[in-house]
């Protein structure tokens, strides 16, 4: 008798901040929910799993996106990802970019956390 067992879960982390680029978190949550739906229609037993959660590093329940839209639901800071990924943020050129990040301390220290557990890091500017 063969023992089935289902495919890992791979848990991805997009964070959430003000100003971030909308398409660069929802794109990614929408593309790993249709690749887990095609992959689990292709092989029930076997195919992919993705589950993407939207993090806040300062623990708030909601941010306002580049386009003033409230983006809300958000987890706080997990440590139990397979990856973070990074969104775009709005910006005007690179020294107003300097700028924004100079005021993500929570944002660089969650993933200054997670790099060091040896979590991958990526980013998603669309």
């Amino acid at each position: 008798m063969t023992e089935t067992t289902a495919s890992p879960l791979l848990r991805v982390g997009i964070l959430a901040l003000d100003g971030v680029v909308l398409s660069s978190v929802a794109g990614p949550a929408d593309a790993l929910q249709v690749a887990t739906k095609l992959a689990q229609l292709r092989d029930p037993q076997h195919g992919a799993r993705f589950e993407s959660v939207v993090i806040s590093a300062r623990g708030e329940q909601s941010v306002t996106t580049s386009n003033q839209l409230q983006l809300s639901g958000l987890s706080g800071p997990r440590d139990d990802l397979d990856l973070l990924l990074v969104p775009g943020l709005m910006h005007e050129a690179a020294n107003d970019l300097h700028r924004r990040v100079a005021g993500c301390d929570a944002e660089l220290a969650y993933m200054a956390r997670l790099a060091a557990a040896g979590t991958p890091i990526a980013a998603s500017c669309s």
